[in-house]
């Protein structure tokens, strides 16, 4: 004979499983369509070509060739990434040419423009802006 109490707690158990699941799938969702609503309104290109190694490695010159003459124009961006030592902690550092950056992706600057930097100079997020007054990046 089953205990009406037990199967009342594993019902109740497997509803809140079930409900909890539900909610995640839901949560996913909704980021995943957010945040590619953001990217399709800030990104303006009309292809990426990546490698696929998320920073840490490239293109085989092959492929950077192929790359190289499908991106003929006036919209043609490469992107580097690599590291640098800040306070003795390895941070990211992006890397990009500002005129066709400033064409292809829009960044939402609150103050100064991209074409402004010049070969000695960087654009910093406000928060690290306001975090870091002061101090200096070290390769």
């Amino acid at each position: 004979m089953r205990n009406p109490k037990r199967t009342s707690s594993t019902a109740a158990a497997l509803m809140i499983g079930v409900g909890l699941v539900g909610f995640i799938m839901i949560f996913a969702a909704s980021a995943k369509t957010s945040i590619k609503a953001s990217i399709d309104r800030a990104f303006t290109g009309d292809f990426v070509v990546d490698s696929g190694t998320f920073g840490f490695g490239g293109l085989s010159p092959a492929a950077r060739r192929v790359a190289r003459e499908a991106a003929r124009g006036p919209r043609r961006l490469r992107y580097r990434i690599g590291q640098v030592k800040v306070d003795g902690k390895a941070k990211f550092l992006s890397a990009v040419d500002p005129a066709p950056f400033d064409q292809i992706l829009d960044l939402d600057f609150k103050t100064g423009r991209l074409t402004d930097l010049t070969d000695t100079s960087i654009a910093v997020d406000a928060k690290t802006a306001r975090t870091r007054a002061g101090t200096s990046a070290t390769p």
